[in-house]
């Protein structure tokens, strides 16, 4: 797909070649990985807080955690600002298992959800 046509790719196939770009090493600097972090970023909003959660995982698992990275910077603060959509235990579980990149905020609140359910 060119960069016009990147809007017309449904978001799962999105962040299915998001994963597969990371899994394989691509550089950062390279265009098509530029492309589709900058494309996920204007979908954000419209993403499941499990897809995000998701998303977040598969990233802190490929990012060095000294080195920052601007796409999973926004995904924990989406995370963050939308904490009370976590319908279920497994995307608690999912986060709290990266913890070293969830502010102490989230992690309270994670904490709390996690007592609701």
């Amino acid at each position: 797909h060119t960069y016009k046509e990147a809007s017309r790719i449904h978001h799962t196939a999105l962040i299915n070649l998001l994963k597969s770009l990371y899994f394989l090493g691509v550089s950062p600097e390279q265009k098509e990985l530029h492309s589709a972090e900058q494309e996920l970023r204007w979908r954000l909003r419209g993403l499941s807080y499990r897809r995000l959660a998701s998303l977040a995982a598969y990233l802190a698992a490929y990012v060095p955690r000294e080195k920052p990275h601007e796409l999973l910077t926004e995904l924990l603060a989406q995370l963050e600002m939308r904490w009370a959509e976590i319908e279920d235990a497994y995307t608690i579980a999912l986060l709290m298992a990266k913890q070293e990149y969830l502010s102490p905020q989230l992690r309270e609140r994670l904490e709390d959800k996690s007592l609701e359910l």
